[in-house]
Parts: C-alpha cells; structure tokens; sequence
C-alpha cells in the first residue's frame, strides 16, 4: 500500500515538476524595438494602424526567430526561418506597446516595443528541424508546369517544348522559401539530357502530367518527395479605369512521396496583383500564389510526419514459403524496436511487400537488421529510403 502511493506521489512529484519546466520555458522572453508599416487608403488611419502594429509584431518574432537560428548548434545546416512560425506572431508576443507613430508618404509607420516568448518560439522550430531530420533532410523534384500573361501555352523545364534555360516564376518561388527549411532539391540540369533522348511529356491541359508520367521522371532521379501541378495566369483587365493591370494566377499542385506513390498534400490557390505592365502583373500574382502554396503545403506535410509513427514500404525476397513469411513477420514484432504494426500487401515468388508501421528512422531499420542476432533469420539490406526498404533473408535453419 505505501510502496503504491509513494510511487503515486513520486508520479506526481514528477509531473508537476516537468509542468513547472515547461512552464518557465515557455516564459523564457526577449524584449525587442521594432518598426511596422500600414497603408492608408482612403485616409482609413485607424486600420493603416492595426496593419502597422500587426506587422511589427510579425518583425519582432521573426528578429527573435533570426537571433535563434543563427546561435543555434540544432541547425548548422540549414536556416529555420518559417512562416508557420511568422504567420502565429500574436501567439508569441507576450506583451507589446507603441512608442511612436509618424506619416510617411501615405504609410502609417509605427515602433512597438514587444516582449516576444522565446520557448514557445524555440519549441516550434525544434519540431520542425526533427521532422526533417527523420525523414533525412528529403530531396525535391519539382514538376510545375507554368503558364504567364502573354504565353500562347504552358512552359516548363522538362519535355520538347522546354526550349528556355530559366526556371518558372512559381519553382524559384518553392526553392527559395522551402530551401530555407533544409529541403534539398534535384538540379533540373542533371535529367534535361535523359529527358531529352525520350522525347519527354508535354502538359497540354490545366491537369498537368498524369501519375504515370511523374513516375517516369522520378525515376530517373533520387527524389524522395515531388511537387507537380500547374499555374496559369490571366490578364483580368484594367482596374477601375486606369491604366494597371489586375494578374490574377491559378495554382494547383500535389505533393507525391515517391517510394510508394502516395499523396502527402494537395493544395489550389489563388494570387492576385497589379503592374502597368500585363506580364509583370502576372509574374507577381504567380508569386503570391507559390507564397501561399508554400506556407500550406508546409503545414500539411509537418501535419503529416508530426504522426507518432510513419509508413515504411518494406519488400523482402528470400521467403520460400508461406511459413518463412509469417516466421519474419513474428521477428519484426516481436525483436524489432520501434514496429508498431506489420501488414502484408503481396507476396509471389520468394517475394513479399510489407507496410510497416515505424516509430523512428529507416537508417534505424536497416542498422538493427544487419547488426542483430534474429532467432530465425540473417537479414542483408539490398537498398533503402527515407521511406521503404528492401531486404534479403536467410533462414538460419
């Protein structure tokens, strides 16, 4: 009776004291001076203010998040930066005040003093840099078929009719932000020349390149994600009788993991911007739409691999019979960290397919197969990913 409550006690001892840590982690603060600017139209100074104030607020996490990044041994390899973090700016500004406010050519500016929480901060960019980290900093290929004000049809880095050296508005949009994060992507250059002796595909409509045709590509590169879809942008006319023009850009992509063809996320937007010059209105509206398309892809792939386990696609030759296969998937269960469940899929010939329910890396895997004492079985890894596995088993017996 006393050995249980004084383990209860010490439960709670426990708990409470991990509360009381995150709870100073999460008050753990940096006061900041920053400036923020709001437009006035039609002399509403009272929004031009609340746009001003928002904006510095944003400035303030993102001078914090910068300080961070940039002392921070976590991320010696890649700039965390995020706007999933910049886009939650109120969440993290604990307190803030407004020292002055000044016109300046028909913008409010406004310097705020913000007392930004630094663990709360902190702790979002750490999920994002492990989520990375497991799936081993994953390599991009980009497929976005583009089309801009003025193009009589789509244009695009692979196929025949990929006749310009310079990437699309909406891929060096993806790069530069995504690039940021530690996404690693496949240099178009090293597959034109492959591309080139097949013939390549065209996109012809606003569906863009079938799943059969993405596959195709990828194979003949070591992407591990691809992004492919379409953007268009039209010319919406003159606005209100001057002389600006209104781009207004269609985007539509999905993001494919390519060891097993599923669909990580998909995502449609819309941008909308003015120039005097129709291509250039269009250009930006391209812009906007990859900015947005970027920040919601994002937070869906992070949904996506925040999960406590991943899918693992695992094939295994060797398997003789029937009774070999259920003996290995026994010895996955039962000898194996981190298997949280295991499915067959197809078995033919010696060879079967697995999905695998994994807490933790591939690389994890592959190393405890090769290096561990099976009661049954000796496991030789043939090739892996960040997301499947194949393997060679030998019966012991």
């Amino acid at each position: 009776m006393w050995r249980k409550l004084l383990s209860v006690t010490g439960a709670l001892a426990v708990v409470v004291a991990l509360c009381s840590f995150n709870a100073m982690a999460e008050e753990d603060a940096q006061v900041v001076q920053v400036e923020g600017q709001g437009v006035i139209f039609n002399n509403d100074k009272v929004t031009a203010k609340d746009k001003a104030v928002e904006d510095a607020l944003r400035n303030a996490v993102e001078q914090v998040v910068g300080t961070m990044v940039t002392s921070s041994t976590m991320v010696q390899n890649f700039q965390v930066i995020d706007d999933k973090i910049l886009t939650k700016s109120k969440g993290y500004v604990k307190t803030y005040k407004v020292l002055n406010t000044r016109e300046d050519d028909g913008v409010l500016v406004v310097k705020v003093e913000a007392t930004v929480l630094t663990g709360q901060v902190k702790g979002d960019m750490d999920a994002i840099s492990n989520l990375l980290a497991m799936k081993e900093y994953p390599r991009v290929m980009l497929l976005v078929a583009e089309q801009n004000i003025g193009q009589p049809g789509f244009s695009y880095w692979w196929g025949a009719t990929a006749g310009s050296a310079d990437m699309s508005v909406v891929e060096n949009t993806i790069i530069d932000l995504w690039g940021t994060k530690g996404f690693r992507f496949v240099d178009h250059g090293v597959l034109k020349g492959k591309l080139a002796k097949s013939g390549g595909f065209k996109v012809t409509s606003a569906n863009g390149l079938s799943n059969e045709q993405v596959e195709a590509i990828t194979n003949l590169t070591d992407a591990q994600i691809v992004i492919t879809g379409t953007a268009i942008s039209k010319d919406a006319g003159t606005i209100m009788g001057t002389q600006m023009h209104s781009g207004q850009a269609n985007l539509s992509v999905r993001i494919i993991n390519t060891d097993n063809g599923e669909i990580l996320a998909t995502s449609t937007v819309h941008g909308a911007a003015a120039h005097i010059d129709p291509m250039t209105a269009g250009t930006k509206a391209l812009q906007k739409s990859a900015e947005k398309m970027c920040e919601e892809l994002l937070a869906k792939v992070m949904d996506k691999w925040g999960s406590t386990t991943t899918v693992v696609q695992v094939e295994v030759e060797g398997l003789t019979n029937y009774k070999m296969l259920t003996k290995f998937k026994e010895a996955l269960i039962d000898e194996v960290r981190g298997i949280k469940g295991v499915y067959e899929r197809k078995y033919k010939d010696g060879v079967a397919e697995f999905d695998v329910n994994l807490q933790g890396k591939v690389s994890h895997l592959a190393t405890e197969l090769e290096s561990k004492d099976f009661t049954d079985f000796i496991f030789t890894v043939a090739s892996k990913s960040a997301n499947s596995i194949k393997i060679k088993a030998k019966s012991k017996k």
